[in-house]
């Protein structure tokens, strides 16, 4: 993380502000330290340059790396609570990209990353030029190469959150000094309301808790004016679609209860079948084999996995002080891509309006 994030980081659940203890640093770019908040004392750390916004986020070996600077933070700040954790904070994902980044595999979804560029233009429906002095949100960067892309692109910030481990080996890749990946609960951001100019999530917020709930926590953080996409999974489809949904989701129900070992056994088996019924059925594969192992990882080992509609999700955006959502993405038919611009005004319907009563 390049120092210059620092300042912008709240904490999550209370929105105060943090005060930052250093603990490493390599040029402009902070390698390990600690945020406080002073009022409850909570501590969130920094380790390999990714920022950890979780609760009980301290673990015995971060403690035992830099006990001697634990040391003079807890002198300065004898109420923090520095208590530490051996909890690893569990989620299927971390499976999927670490097949991601081991395959070293140069397209995500079946796109490159210049390719996932030129659609994040398009959905988002800003011209590139317009990036420039935005700050962006990417709410669920995965593997995070389309995040720090835009950051190399054009003259902007860009902050990648993810709750899944991918965080790290995407920190260890960045070139950029304008990027800043952070792990992170999308239903509890680490920023203020209303900071960003941009936010986009690409399938993310339907593999959350309770989607409408996450919605809400991230579409509070878009500033008046501001846009947010995202891409949902959809109820509606053909029957095939609907008749592979519900296989799908009876794997899932009994694989992401399972240890690891196990959703990768399950997800090789499943991938070996899909690849080699392409074949038999004379169908052309336009995809790897690792590339459908990805595929497989999101179908079948997510934890949570919801589906919406248009109708539905234009709501959302209404209730929380938004305009007319904007459908940008059906080029597939499993789900849908919808755009809405935070209105600028207070009386407009909506969480925003205030009656002149």
């Amino acid at each position: 993380m390049n120092k210059k994030f620092i300042t912008f980081f709240k904490d999550p659940i209370t929105k105060e502000s943090l005060l930052f203890f250093l603990f490493e640093i390599n040029f402009e770019n902070i390698i390990a330290g600690v945020f406080l908040n002073e009022t409850t004392g909570t501590v969130y750390p920094v380790t390999e340059g990714v920022p950890l916004m979780l609760p009980d986020s301290v673990t015995k070996d971060f403690h035992k790396k830099y006990e001697e600077q634990f040391g003079e933070f807890k002198k300065r700040f004898p109420a923090a609570k520095t208590n530490i954790s051996d909890k690893k904070n569990s989620w299927s994902f971390s499976l999927e990209w670490e097949s991601h980044f081991d395959k070293d595999l140069e397209t995500t979804w079946g796109m490159t990353v210049p390719e996932r560029y030129g659609q994040f233009l398009l959905e988002n429906q800003v011209p590139e030029a317009d990036l420039k002095n935005k700050i962006i949100f990417d709410a669920g960067s995965g593997n995070g190469k389309l995040t720090e892309y835009i950051s190399q692109k054009n003259d902007c910030l860009i902050f990648g959150l993810d709750f899944s481990e991918s965080v790290f080996k995407a920190e260890h890749n960045r070139k950029s000094d304008n990027v800043c990946f952070v792990q992170g609960d999308l239903q509890h951001l680490p920023f203020d309301d209303n900071f960003f100019d941009i936010i986009f999530s690409n399938g993310v917020l339907h593999h959350t808790p309770d989607t409408y709930t996450t919605f809400k926590s991230v579409a509070q953080s878009v500033k008046p004016g501001g846009s947010f996409y995202m891409w949902l999974y959809c109820r509606k489809g053909s029957i095939p679609w609907r008749l592979k949904r519900r296989w799908f989701d009876f794997l899932r129900a009994i694989i992401s209860r399972t240890p690891p070992f196990i959703q990768k056994l399950a997800v090789n088996i499943h991938t070996t079948l899909s690849y080699g019924l392409q074949y038999l059925t004379g169908k052309k594969v336009k995809r790897s084999f690792n590339e459908i192992r990805i595929d497989m990882y999101d179908s079948i080992t997510p934890r949570w996995r919801y589906y919406h509609e248009p109708l539905e999700v234009s709501k959302w955006f209404f209730d929380c002080g938004f305009g007319a959502g904007i459908l940008t993405h059906w080029d597939n038919p499993f789900g849908f891509g919808i755009l809405s611009f935070k209105n600028k005004a207070d009386k407009t319907p909506g969480t925003n309006f205030k009656s002149s009563e």
